[in-house]
Formats: C-alpha cells, sequence, structure tokens
C-alpha cells in the first residue's frame, strides 16, 4: 500500500477487521449504496491489499450486514 508516497506493509489485527465491520454495519440498511455493496468494496480492496493473510472476506461481509433489516 502507498502511504504519503511511500510503499508500506499492512498488517491489519483482527480488532482492526471488526472496527471496520462495526462502522459499516452501523450505516442506515435503505441508502443509495447499500450496505452489502459497502462492505463487499471494503472486502475487496482489503483482500486487495493483502492486510491480514486470515483475512476471510465472505465473513467480513457477513459480519458487517447481519444486522440488516
Amino acid at each position: 500500500m502507498i502511504v504519503k508516497g511511500r510503499n508500506v506493509q499492512v498488517n491489519m489485527q483482527r480488532r482492526h477487521l471488526e472496527l471496520i465491520a462495526d462502522i459499516i454495519s452501523s450505516f442506515p440498511a435503505k441508502m443509495p449504496v447499500n450496505r452489502d455493496t459497502i462492505a463487499a468494496t471494503f472486502a475487496s480492496l482489503l483482500q486487495a491489499e493483502g492486510v491480514n493473510d486470515n483475512f476471510n472476506p465472505s465473513r467480513f461481509v457477513t459480519a458487517c450486514v447481519e444486522g440488516d433489516n
């Protein structure tokens, strides 16, 4: 990942991924861009960045949308 013009390795911990999931799940379910889309986009980008060797995009998306009504 490029941060401030430098290529850096980011190793996000489970707590970071859970925090992001909590933030996304706090969005109202009825938005012009729905929660599923936001979660899938985050999951795709997090996986592409290689944030964590154990990162599971499917579990991440489920955690993001499980409170959906």
